[in-house]
Parts: structure tokens; sequence; C-alpha cells
């Protein structure tokens, strides 16, 4: 292989005179894009509560957490971007080459922490009252204005989810996500009380909602599911939908409609961390819908390790091609971020690429070998 001004220029055999570097019985594989993070967490050593909390018992965790960032000798700001910094160093040891960060903070190019690691920037956009739908389109119309994008951080929006976002807020961003030809990730389908709260506007969102002084009576017809929040995003220029845990047959049918315009994001272990169940992968892939890994947070989740999360996802899903596995973690996150330089071993791509040690023994599919430890 031949790399040129950082990208694969071409693959030959080694010529006499050229220089040869044994690098073991390892695996050369593109380097990984982790499709969904919430780097404000990589502080943590271990995740907030314990497996099967409901995920709103879970989200006042995060809220306590977010409020003691905000206490002590060092602002928010700061004890943020120390954690983010952190998560990507701890991202590009684990062989990562880019990222798509839910940021919380309206991060600046010049202050953004810099590393190797690509970050697709979604800063994230709440606002469940009515009243607050014109203020957050002003906000983020300022900072896609006033962000500059650089070679290792770009700007995107990200919708939160159903029960922080106003629909005509969701449908703003949407409008500005296709003006600007930028992506859009929204968690969707999360958990079990959110369809509830989109059905019937009660349970334990309601109630976390009605705590925190953010309940908008108005803002959520009933009878309302996940599908009007896809038909929304539908309307962007791209959407990354995360998680996607709960969707029904008929929303998993729209979804493979929308072709590469619509991609969701698999987070393997913090699926299981909250759910004692089965995740849909099967039935995606089945409908050719295009699957991209994330790791999600230290807050639900151990570490970053990319590898670490296919190798879960590969125990979860013994039926789903190794091969499967590895394109979920390259090139579909690649291509949801608007990465097309990365995600593949080819000429024209870049030169990213990411060892695993393997074992020598023969099999018929090579990719298995990625996945036995």
């Amino acid at each position: 292989m031949t790399v040129v001004d950082g990208r694969v220029d071409g693959v030959s055999q080694a010529s006499p005179t050229s220089t040869t570097i044994d690098l073991g019985d390892v695996a050369l594989i593109p380097a990984f894009v982790n499709a969904h993070t919430h780097l404000e967490f990589s502080e943590l050593e271990t995740p907030l509560g314990e497996p099967g909390n409901s995920l709103v018992d879970w989200i006042r965790l995060v809220v306590a957490n977010r409020r003691e960032q905000a206490l002590g000798a060092a602002s928010r700001a700061e004890r943020v971007t120390a954690a983010v910094n952190r998560g990507l160093v701890e991202s590009e040891q684990a062989g990562v080459a880019a990222i798509g960060e839910i940021a919380t903070l309206p991060w600046e190019a010049s202050t953004f922490p810099q590393s190797r690691v690509r970050c697709r920037l979604f800063y994230e956009q709440i606002g469940l009252p009515r009243t607050r739908v014109q203020q957050c389109l002003d906000g983020a119309r300022q900072w896609l204005t006033d962000f500059v994008d650089s070679p290792l951080a770009v700007k995107s929006l990200s919708p939160h989810a159903p029960y922080t976002v106003h629909p005509e807020l969701l449908a703003g961003l949407c409008e500005l996500s296709k003006t600007m030809r930028i992506p859009l990730a929204m968690h969707l389908a999360e958990s079990p009380e959110e369809l509830l709260l989109l059905k019937n506007g009660t349970g334990p969102f309601k109630e976390l909602l009605q705590e925190l002084d953010a309940w908008d009576e108005q803002a959520m017809p009933r009878d309302s599911q996940p599908l009007d929040y896809l038909q929304m995003l539908a309307r962007a220029d791209r959407a990354l939908v995360v998680h996607g845990n709960f969707l029904s047959a008929a929303e998993l049918d729209y979804v493979a409609g929308c072709g590469r315009q619509m991609t969701i994001a698999y987070c393997p272990r913090t699926f299981h961390f909250f759910h004692d169940a089965t995740y849909p992968l099967g039935e995606m892939l089945g409908r050719g819908i295009k699957v991209a890994i994330g790791t999600d947070s230290r807050a639900s989740n151990p570490d970053l390790d990319m590898l670490a999360e296919m190798r879960f996802a590969a125990r979860q899903h013994a039926e789903i091609a190794p091969s499967k596995i590895l394109e979920m973690a390259t090139r579909n996150g690649a291509d949801a971020l608007g990465y097309d330089d990365l995600g593949e071993i080819a000429v024209g791509k870049a030169a990213s690429f990411h060892t695993v040690p393997i074992g020598m023994r023969c099999v018929d599919d090579p990719h298995v070998l990625l996945f036995e430890n």
C-alpha cells in the first residue's frame, strides 16, 4: 500500500528497495467512526446509576451531575472542556478517526479541544414549551453563522428528543439543516416511557418535566408516535436517529424508505445498561436500513472503546455477519456524519487505519477473528 499526502494512493507489492515493517499478527482495518458520543461525561470512572435503571431516573442523575459541574472553582465550561479533551484522547487511543458529538455548550472553533479526531458537532437544542421555539431557532442560527468549520470540527445541530423539543422547533431545525446542508441528530424511541408520553401525555416523563419546570401540556398532540418525528426528520438534509430502540415495524419500514438520508445510531452497551431486551438490529438490517455504531457516553457505558462495542454487539447478535458489524463501525458512521473520505481502505480515501491483534487460525471469514477476544 502506498500513501501520498495522507491518502491511499495505491496497493502494490513491496519493491526490493522498499522498507518492510512487520506489524505481526494483526488485522489492518479502517479507523473507527463513533457515530454518537456525549464526551462531557468522559471524566466519569463508572456509569451513573445502576444497570436496569429507568431512563427517567437516570436523567435525574444526569441533571444532578450537571448541576454539580456548575459548582466549585472551575466553571462548567472549563470542566466540560477538560472532560471532552479526555474523551478525545481516549477515542484516539482506541483507533477512532471521527465522532458525532452532542455538544451542550455553543463551542467556538477557537476553543474546541484539538486532537486528530475529527468532530461532527451536533449543538444540542432543547425547548419543549412553545414560548421557547423562536429563541432556540435564533440561537441555533447565530451559532451556525458564528462557528467557522475547521479540518477537525464541523457544525451541525441536535434537536434533543421528542420530550424536550416542540414540533415547531423541530420543523425549524429541519429547515435549517436543509438550507445549510448539515445533518441533524435526534434521540428517538429510546424508552417505553417516551412512547407513553407521546401517546397519552402521561407517565414518568411528564412527572420529570414538571419537576424541571419544562412541561408544556400543548406541546404534543395526543396519540403522537415516533413516526411523526421521523416524517419531520425526513425533511432535513440528512438525519441520524439516535437509538431507535422501540421503533415499530411500520416506523422501521419508513426509515428504510428514506435510504441514505436517514441512519440509525445503535449504542449496544448503553441499550443493555437500560433494557433487558434484544435490540432489533436484525429487523433493521433486513430492511436495508443503514445502522451505525456509537458508544454514547461514560454516563451509561464503562468506556469509549469502539472495538469493545463491536464485540459486544457481535455477541448479542450472532446472526449478523461480522463484516456487517465492522461496516457499522466504519463506513456507515462516516456516511452518516458526512466524512466521505473515511470508513474504507481504498484509493483516494484518507490513510486512517487501525490495527487489531488477531489469531492465525484458518477461517472461512477472516472478519470472525476480530471478535474472538
